[in-house]
């Protein structure tokens, strides 16, 4: 799926991002927060609550673009689940039996018919809030898979360039072995051309010495 352009321009892309955009992607941060760090009651949570939104505003102030923005904090929760693996579903420290990703709301709240009512009260506030643009949601998705692959390919491209410099050591290996050769056959080419020359210029001093011994003979005769 390619980005829409919108998402590759860097100039004032923060004035077209929604605030309801900008706090759904907090509450995914949010999300998973709770589900990797453990946390005790509200002040825990209220902790991670600000963990999720310093986490975010960083990124949010530092990115030149909405797609690095994305990327950027797409790249971070994927080290921080590699750092963090999922913390057990009940947290046994909290004394109230607490729910990790499902954090009660204040201390008094221990009546069994109220604890539902406060659980449930955040999702369907969450809900009333407006949907991130589809084609965001899909986009930011992407990403994860996206710079998973980019480190599969960069992976395969650094293997397969050490592959091709060590065939290029090896043909140049074999390049200076052909050169070595080829200067040893043309060093035994000149001696032998040497040698042959040497000959044949005895062999003409030969017939000369030999035509002048016989012109002698004829004026005697």
């Amino acid at each position: 799926m390619a980005f829409p352009a919108a998402f590759t321009v860097a100039a004032d892309w923060r004035t077209q991002l929604q605030p309801d955009s900008r706090e759904r992607i907090r509450e995914i941060i949010m999300d998973n927060l709770t589900r990797r760090i453990p946390f005790s009651g509200e002040e825990g949570l209220q902790q991670l609550k600000k963990m999720a939104v310093s986490f975010e505003e960083k990124i949010y102030i530092s990115a030149p673009s909405q797609l690095e923005y994305l990327r950027n904090i797409s790249m971070k929760m994927l080290i921080m689940e590699r750092k963090y693996p999922m913390t057990p579903t009940v947290n046994p420290l909290q004394t109230n039996a607490t729910v990790i990703g499902e954090p009660t709301l204040n201390n008094q709240g221990r009546l069994n018919g109220e604890a539902p009512r406060r659980r449930d009260g955040p999702k369907r506030k969450r809900n009333t809030r407006t949907p991130l643009p589809e084609v965001f949601l899909q986009c930011f998705n992407e990403i994860p898979n996206r710079v998973s692959k980019f480190q599969e390919q960069s992976e395969a491209d650094r293997k397969k360039i050490s592959e091709l410099s060590q065939k290029l050591k090896e043909a140049q290996i074999a390049r200076d072995k052909a050169c070595q050769e080829c200067l040893l056959l043309k060093a035994e080419v000149d001696m032998v051309n040497r040698r042959n020359a040497a000959e044949l210029k005895a062999k003409e001093d030969r017939i000369a010495a030999l035509e002048e011994e016989n012109s002698r003979l004829k004026k005697r005769t």
